[in-house]
């Protein structure tokens, strides 16, 4: 996939093998100015956008997402615009730069920013880079000309480089207009060398003493090239080791790289010693890296002390391997990166290793990953979408997405979706009483199922519109009898403390207590006086015996059992539901109800609940006391089975579950 932000406040993410749209996050509140996925995983990604930056699970399913609302974690704290923001190679830090030539760090393990810097850079910070195998140092360059060396760790900057150097004797730019900003910074997979992509068209090369340039391996006809090469002997590198130190130096300079300022250059992902570069015109440029950077160190070669800097050699111009034009497809170009792809013999494709046919590939890359992208082509797929409503503006598909990284501080995650559903699902309640009212409830007569004037079935006034924080999963019986249970994961992790299920009615189907019993290390207590081999109890609202059946109420069974909280309570008792929550609520006011989550079947035919007219009045109610009870409804199920076996009787059977967001249990911070 390749993400890519636009000035139309909108951030598109790519299927590079398609060529199309896969996902969208519109309704920024400034332009998209940068994103950056995270080693971690291919699902979580970074975007930055006026003074905030973003994070999303692509995961989920929706095409279109609320860029405000569907955002796990936003970050603020910026003190102007950030211009690039880029994570580490552990993913367990990302730096940015803004507009006020701050850099700065987010610390992604405890979602904090660290202490903020010495600004060194005293107008725009454009681009910032972290050092591979260096997790905590990084370059950042300005327009201020600056190339600056940081050290996180130490919380200071430990080198700064002036990028507008003088040009060698003889040598100029393609373009006289622009001065030398630095617009970007490529650092090298090894960390000891870098590239800097400067306003005037020019690429400035920088690198650590033990890493001087070095003319590439040549073979036995091109021996004056040999000739010429400086010594690489251990004795010599550890010499230059001795006198640089561990500090940036400063290499060659590529003059003639384009006309128009470097929009971004990168080591290529197809291969570490090709340096790609693109211009702001739409010139992408593949060069052999190695081989021109040590052309251009020649540049810096004094025969004498204080004599000029030698040209190029006449007649060997520094040219690069392949060069293409793309603003025929794009108006502007901003970024291009690239990646390495496999296949053939062993894992490796044969064309990569012939520098033409690579070229061509590398280049047919290049076009279907830039990052300019065009809203009238973005708006055309989207209307032709047969799912896509133009006024949609949701964030959906949580119930499916499986836990982030621990690498994200998962509680702050799921407290972040926590907060967001509980958001929308205020809104829905508020939907429901404007809906009712306008549908004539709580005048003579209402009914939910009157079918002349258009009202709706009774559940569809209850919708289960939280998301359950984690993954949800059907567990047992493939047809009736399944239960929707939110974070399995959760309760298949391995504690010293095993997790508690209660399971109310059992009959003649046990399927989801074995598959609980099986993939969990829960205790799980199956209650049904109607079933031999299971505890003849039933919950009741009182402690009692009677017609033979002995009731115990909720907090006498558990403290039996020695236990202070259930993980999942299931309910399917034929209509005794109605008493027995009424009874645990009532046992349970003003307190916090004593389990994390609850799958229950309704029976609204059941004459606890009453099928006069005010039957559906008793039942808003009642449902309403759940809620207040702190219990969100996240899934729903109807059951049409007695509707089936008999068409008269209308459809009044559906189980819902609800997640518990009272107390202090693991679906809540896990």
């Amino acid at each position: 996939m390749l993400a890519s932000g636009s000035e139309d406040k909108s951030c598109r993410i790519w299927d590079v093998r398609s060529g199309k749209v896969h996902k969208a996050l519109t309704g920024f509140d400034s332009s998209v100015t940068t994103t950056s996925f995270t080693p971690a995983d291919s699902h979580t990604l970074y975007v930055g956008s006026g003074q905030k930056i973003y994070t999303y699970d692509l995961r989920m399913e929706a095409l279109i997402l609320s860029a405000t609302d569907c955002a796990i974690k936003v970050y603020d704290g910026a003190e102007d615009e950030i211009n690039q923001i880029q994570v580490n190679h552990k993913a367990t830090y990302l730096a940015s730069c803004d507009d006020s030539g701050d850099v700065r760090v987010l610390d992604l393990k405890t979602h904090k920013w660290m202490r903020p810097l010495e600004r060194k850079h005293n107008n725009i910070a454009m681009t910032v880079q972290f050092i591979p195998k260096k997790e905590l140092q990084a370059l950042s360059g300005g327009m201020d000309k600056l190339v600056v060396a940081w050290d996180f760790y130490k919380n200071r900057a430990t080198q700064q480089i002036q990028a507008d150097t003088p040009l060698p004797n003889g040598a100029s730019s393609k373009q006289l207009f622009n001065p030398p900003f630095v617009h970007s910074i490529a650092v090298h997979p090894s960390g000891t060398r870098s590239a800097v992509g400067l306003g005037d068209g020019t690429v400035q090369f920088l690198h650590m003493s033990v890493d001087p340039p070095t003319p590439p391996p040549v073979k036995d006809s091109d021996s004056s090239v040999a000739q010429n090469a400086p010594s690489t002997s251990k004795k010599n590198k550890k010499k230059a080791s001795s006198s640089g130190g561990d500090g940036w130096l400063l290499g060659g300079r590529l003059v003639e790289a384009h006309g128009m300022p470097i929009a971004s250059l990168e080591y290529a992902g197809f291969n570490q010693e090709w340096l790609v570069t693109s211009a702001s015109n739409g010139t992408i440029a593949i060069w052999d890296e190695r081989a021109t950077r040590y052309e251009c160190s020649k540049q810096l070669s004094r025969p004498k002390a204080g004599a000029a800097l030698e040209p190029l050699p006449l007649g060997r111009p520094i040219a690069p391997l392949t060069e293409f034009r793309v603003s025929d497809v794009f108006e502007r170009l901003n970024y291009v990166t690239t990646s390495k792809v496999t296949g053939g013999e062993g894992g490796q494709d044969k064309s990569l290793r012939r520098p033409r046919v690579a070229i061509a590939f590398g280049a047919a890359m290049l076009f279907s990953l830039s990052l300019f992208h065009s809203s009238a082509i973005f708006s055309a797929i989207i209307d032709n979408h047969p799912h896509y409503n133009v006024n949609q503006d949701v964030c959906s598909g949580f119930e499916h997405l499986n836990r982030i990284q621990a690498d994200h501080s998962t509680a702050d995650v799921v407290k972040n979706r926590l907060a967001k559903s509980e958001s929308l699902y205020q809104k829905q309640l508020a939907q429901r009483d404007v809906f009712l009212n306008s549908h004539g409830y709580g005048q003579p007569g209402f009914s939910p199922w009157a079918k002349s004037d258009g009202r709706q079935p009774w559940w569809w006034y209850f919708q289960p519109a939280f998301n359950c924080p984690h993954e949800v999963e059907r567990i047992g019986r493939i047809n009736n009898g399944g239960k929707w249970v939110c974070g399995v994961s959760v309760l298949e992790r391995p504690s010293a403390k095993k997790c508690v299920i209660y399971s109310l009615g059992v009959v003649d189907d046990s399927l989801f207590e074995a598959a609980m019993l099986e993939r969990t290390n829960c205790e799980i207590w199956a209650f049904d006086a109607s079933v031999n081999n299971v505890a003849g109890v039933s919950l009741g609202g009182k402690d009692k015996i009677e017609n033979g059946y002995v009731y115990k109420t909720l907090p006498t069974i558990m403290k039996e059992n020695g236990h202070t909280w259930i993980d999942v309570l299931k309910m399917d008792i034929e209509g005794k539901e109605w008493q027995v929550l009424s009874d645990l609520m009532n046992a349970y006011e003003g307190k916090i109800l004593p389990f994390s989550q609850l799958q229950v079947e309704f029976h609204l035919n059941n004459a606890d609940m009453g099928t006069d007219a005010a039957a559906f009045t008793r039942f808003k109610a009642w449902f309403e006391r759940l809620e207040k009870f702190h219990l969100r409804p996240f899934w729903s199920e109807l059951n049409l089975i007695p509707t089936l076996i008999n068409p008269t009787m209308l459809p009044s059977y559906i189980k819902y579950c609800f997640i518990n967001l009272a107390g202090d249990h693991s679906l809540l911070h896990d």
